[in-house]
């Protein structure tokens, strides 16, 4: 072949080359202007069991472009996140790929507009869903100033395939079954000092991973005490025999789930129901502590009874006074009064008598009490009466809410109120990390505990 025939071809080559990529350009540029801006909703069930998942789509290339995420509470507040990315060469946007530029948070993470959602409105407070089988969450983005695409995303309340019933007598709170027929291990759950049923969420979540679970309340509900003060352990015994006698629950297999104060009734439970299979603490102490009556600060009475009779605690009352006037988070007030050690063994709660094996998970900044060192004195107390299948894990820059997965965090790190500051710890970046993998191990404890009868 001559020179000139081979240079003729390489440049009838590189002449269809560039045809073909100028044909390739104008069919993208075409595609582009076709594509208008919209908001993609991957999950088909967005639902305390399954993942926020969104993408924005049909955007100029490389534009710049800012995702606002709106919703209401309970009491009707507005709560708002955003974040602005840069659209890549196919003008879409997904966060679950690449971190923000800039927002309300700056990790890689598809549920980043959930947690890092804020308070904008009314007098500050723990995010509280409205009633309701869903909850709407309004999307939209915004290029060089103007909205360019928005969507109503709604949040259920209950997974698919799941029922969702609210109780209100004798057994108080929110029942989630699995609809499919058969017999399942049941979990009741148990929330803090604020009373009501907060883990409804979570209770949520776990009836999507196939258990009948009950969000119960014992105070602060209508038809119980207004009060954290001499409430019968019986309230909640009678919620597991409930549980027991549903059809679609295996009366063989009941754990319980306690969140701070609602820890020591969980254990409680356990320690009075011999066939409890598993107890999972979170942010938990061993330690039985005082009521919170708020028409007697200070006072050193009981939380709970049992039988009648007052379940013992260990005085708080002057360490907490101390802490409160010196501006020092609540955590001061427990570890001074843990600091005697012959009343604190005094106020154990008595976990010796509890069957199952137990997993304690804390946060490792909770500024409530010391979770942490609470979770060892457990350890430490059992394994000296020989258990041994007990668990404790804990995480790093996670405090006292380090478990509340799918939802909005602000305040539950530091509570701002008037003339007062309420300290729970963590980050909401470390909160955010913990709570996925709170739950993996939580489901990860019962399936071992309901299935083999040892959670190790």
């Amino acid at each position: 072949m001559s020179v000139r025939l081979v240079v003729t071809t390489v440049f009838r080559i590189a002449a269809i080359a560039i045809s073909l990529g100028a044909a390739a350009d104008s069919a993208a540029v075409a595609a582009e202007r076709n594509t208008h801006p919209q908001i993609v909703v991957l999950s088909a069930h967005w639902s305390p069991a399954s993942p926020f998942r969104i993408r924005a789509k049909g955007l100029p290339r490389s534009s710049l472009a800012t995702l606002v995420l709106e919703t209401h509470d309970a009491n009707g507040n507005l709560w708002r996140s955003r974040g602005v990315w840069r659209a890549g060469q196919e003008g879409s946007i997904d966060p679950a790929a690449s971190a923000p530029i800039e927002g309300t948070y700056s990790t890689k993470d598809p549920d980043g507009l959930i947690w890092s959602m804020r308070q904008e409105t009314g007098t500050p407070a723990l995010y509280k869903p409205p009633e309701g089988d869903r909850i709407p969450f309004n999307l939209s983005v915004t290029v060089n100033g103007s909205a360019v695409a928005t969507r109503t995303i709604w949040r259920y309340r209950a997974p698919n395939g799941v029922s969702r019933k609210l109780l209100t007598g004798p057994v108080v709170g929110t029942v989630f079954e699995p609809a499919d027929g058969r017999k399942h291990a049941a979990v009741l759950l148990i929330g803090g000092s604020g009373g009501g049923h907060p883990l409804d969420d979570e209770a949520a979540a776990l009836a999507g991973s196939g258990y009948v679970t009950l969000s119960m309340a014992y105070y602060n509900a209508p038809g119980l005490p207004d009060n954290l003060v001499q409430i019968p352990v019986e309230t909640a015994l009678d919620a597991v025999n409930w549980l027991r006698s549903l059809p679609s629950v295996d009366a063989r297999r009941i754990a319980v789930i306690g969140h701070s104060r609602g820890s020591e009734l969980a254990q409680l439970v356990a320690a009075n129901d011999p066939d409890v299979s598993a107890v999972v603490l979170l942010a938990g102490s061993p330690v039985g502590w005082p009521g919170l009556d708020p028409n007697h600060l200070g006072s050193d009475g009981p939380a709970w009874t049992l039988g009648g009779s007052p379940v013992p605690v260990l005085a708080s009352g002057k360490c907490h006074g101390d802490a409160f006037r010196a501006k020092r988070p609540p955590i001061a007030g427990f570890q001074c009064a843990l600091a005697d050690e012959e009343r604190a063994n005094a106020a154990m709660l008595p976990i010796d008598r509890i069957h199952g094996p137990m997993l304690w998970l804390s946060g490792d900044d909770d500024q409530v009490w010391p979770s942490n060192d609470l979770a060892k004195r457990a350890m430490a107390w059992r394994s000296k009466r020989g258990t041994r299948a007990d668990q404790w894990v804990h995480f790093p820059d996670a405090g006292h809410w380090f478990f509340v997965d799918d939802g909005p965090l602000d305040h539950l790190t530091t509570l701002t109120l008037p003339g007062r500051t309420v300290a729970f710890g963590g980050t909401l970046e470390g909160d955010a990390a913990a709570a996925p993998r709170t739950w993996a191990v939580v489901r990860k404890f019962l399936h071992q505990a309901f299935e083999t009868g040892n959670a190790h």
